[in-house]
């Protein structure tokens, strides 16, 4: 914003302006100097009815075009409202001798910068708002722009940069998801059984594999932790484990490997998550396997070029109706991964089988 003064006559009201960033620019060179500054909407000039005498004809109409404050003695305040229509200034009455002077000045030319902003702001949201609404096209265009940067910031909030997996929030909220699935489809099964028919629909992790109540109303957790891994960071550097970590956020992702309806992603440093709708603990350890695998198949080289491997440790847990959250599940897969990586690391666990006796007591 340019703020500017003509010709101040009293010396301590020209030092105030000069301090609080406004440029003296008298006098004025020409007419077209101050047509300049007429036509910068965000310019606020001061001057005192001394320095007006000076002033041009055109001079004075280019000072009319924009907001300016005229200093005017108090003896002057009978004219002040023929003052303000005659120039269209805002108007400050000062005498010499008042202590209170620089204070308030000073608050009123705030005043006066925040009003000038203010106004410009809303004239430039007014201008650039017409022109969108003329240019139809120009428009649209910029609607598919905020659309896709919109997507973009979607992307980026649910996905972990690094393996374009999805992040702990997002893996969360896909739980609950399939939670709600999960006991929807169990209630369906109990409403279309006999009344007579008195099925355990808590037990069917023990249902002989093939079954349709080995699918509908279950899913499972799978969480997966990177063997070692702080021992990679430490021999290897941190960049290579990046890679390693990157590695890893497409294996799980090749083709074939999980279903379209799995969700995999980040839960936190090297621990990875994968949740498979549909599916009991003994069938997600399958995948579990081949995961384990081709991870331990993939050779890495640190910046020396010497060649190493890792290996993952997975637990594998499944939902049961009688679970009031999710939380639990991956509590219990979070257990199952532990028993693997204390027994020996590169191996998948199953929460059913390493715990028998709690899953037997949470069975209702």
């Amino acid at each position: 914003m340019s703020k500017i003064f003509v010709k101040i006559h009293d010396q301590e009201l020209s030092r105030v302006f000069s301090e609080l960033g406004f440029q003296d620019v008298s006098p004025l060179q020409s007419d077209d100097q101050c047509s300049l500054y007429a036509k910068d909407h965000e310019t606020l000039v001061i001057v005192d009815e001394a320095a007006l005498q000076g002033l041009s004809p055109a001079q004075l109409s280019c000072l009319k075009e924009v907001p300016a404050l005229l200093l005017v003695p108090a003896e002057n305040f009978p004219h002040r409202e023929a003052l303000e229509k005659e120039l269209g200034c805002f108007l400050f009455f000062y005498k010499n001798d008042n202590p209170a002077l620089v204070a308030n000045l000073q608050l009123h030319i705030q005043s006066l910068l925040n009003e000038v902003q203010a106004v410009h702001r809303v004239n430039d949201y007014i201008i650039d708002s017409f022109k969108d609404i003329v240019d139809s096209q120009l428009l649209r265009k910029q609607k598919e722009e905020i659309e896709k940067l919109n997507a973009q910031l979607e992307h980026i909030s649910r996905v972990d940069f690094l393996t374009n997996l999805l992040n702990r929030r997002s893996l969360l909220e896909a739980f609950e998801m399939e939670k709600r699935r999960a006991l929807r489809n169990i209630w369906r099964i109990e409403q279309s059984l006999p009344a007579d028919d008195q099925s355990d629909f808590s037990a069917f992790q023990h249902q002989a594999k093939g079954r349709i109540t080995e699918h509908i109303g279950n899913f499972s957790c799978m969480m997966i932790d990177i063997d070692h891994f702080k021992q990679v960071n430490d021999q290897h550097g941190h960049l290579v484990g990046d890679l390693v970590l990157k590695k890893f956020g497409e294996l799980v992702r090749s083709p074939g490997l999980f279903r379209d309806t799995d969700t995999i992603g980040r839960f936190g440093g090297e621990e990875f998550v994968v949740l498979l709708s549909e599916t009991n603990a003994h069938n997600a350890a399958v995948p579990a396997n081949r995961l384990r695998q081709m991870m331990k198949d993939v050779v890495f080289y640190d910046e020396a070029k010497c060649p190493f491997s890792v290996s993952i440790s997975i637990g594998v847990a499944q939902f049961l109706p009688s679970e009031s959250s999710c939380d639990e599940l991956i509590h219990k897969a979070d257990q199952a991964l532990y028993w693997a990586k204390e027994h020996g690391r590169d191996q998948v666990a199953v929460y059913d089988d390493v715990f028998p006796e709690q899953t037997l007591a949470e069975v209702p």
